[in-house]
């Protein structure tokens, strides 16, 4: 059963593109295409479908995926800008999982693209550590869309006891309805942490780096890769330094030890 099976697949991805390739490719198509793909996932049936922006790059195999943002009504939501929800689909609309199914962009992550090979998404995020649910850690991830499921790189920097927390007010988001109830417009407000910390990402041709270092200037860690790369270079840090990147098979450890070693109020095995 081996052969047949390892034949038929071969004459898959030989046979051209498929029709969800050729859908995506064409804009009057792309957007039919994607939420028919996206209706295999929801849960919401009264929620309209529509699409922002939409980006091919190369995937696992080397095989085309398409990396899809779609519009929820929510302020900064810019038809053709990458920020927001977004889904991973390979060219017969298989659904990929993003790695933590942390599947939304901030206007800070960044795709970045080298002139060659799959694209890397650069994103930042919260962690908290498993001992202590209140000490909040920034960190930012680097993602390859030849493995969307698994980080190439995972960096949680601080100290966290230097953060401070304001207050922001959304901006009014544009009413929506939900059959034929219609909800809108909200705004509201939420207490956002400020890190003492902050990080940059770019390629340029196929070679890409991240930064990483204070906000008030200099940079404490460097890390480089490649166009296609399967894994990135760059300084480990330590649990009582600034930064520390983490081994994706013990990442808790690692937080709980950044934590305990800068915050006194926390108390980790």
């Amino acid at each position: 059963m081996l052969v047949p099976l390892v034949s038929a697949l071969l004459l898959q991805l030989d046979a051209g593109p498929s029709s969800f390739a050729l859908r995506m490719r064409e804009p009057a198509q792309r957007e039919a295409a994607a939420c028919e793909a996206y209706a295999v996932l929801q849960s919401n049936e009264f929620e309209a479908c529509a699409v922002n922006h939409v980006l091919e790059t190369q995937g696992p195999r080397g095989r085309p995926v398409f990396l899809v943002f779609f519009a929820h009504g929510f302020d900064g939501e810019d038809a053709g800008v990458p920020v927001g929800h977004f889904e991973v689909f390979d060219e017969f609309s298989r659904h990929l999982v993003w790695a933590g199914n942390a599947n939304v962009l901030g206007p800070r992550d960044v795709v970045l693209q080298p002139t060659t090979g799959p694209a890397f998404v650069a994103q930042a995020g919260l962690y908290g550590a498993p001992c202590a649910d209140a000490a909040s850690l920034q960190g930012v991830q680097v993602i390859s869309l030849a493995d969307p499921g698994v980080p190439l790189l995972a960096v949680i920097a601080g100290p966290p006891s230097r953060e401070t927390r304001v207050e922001r007010t959304s901006e009014p988001t544009k009413p929506y309805c939900m059959g034929d109830v219609c909800v809108g417009p909200i705004s509201g407000q939420w207490l956002e942490s400020v890190f003492s910390w902050s990080w940059a990402a770019r390629c340029r041709a196929n070679a890409c780096e991240l930064t990483l270092g204070p906000v008030d200037g200099g940079v404490a860690a460097r890390y480089r890769w490649r166009a296609g790369a399967r894994r990135i270079d760059g300084p480990w840090g330590a649990p009582d330094g600034g930064f520390l990147r983490l081994r994706l098979e013990d990442e808790w450890r690692g937080i709980s030890a950044f934590s305990a070693a800068h915050d006194p109020n926390v108390r980790c095995p």
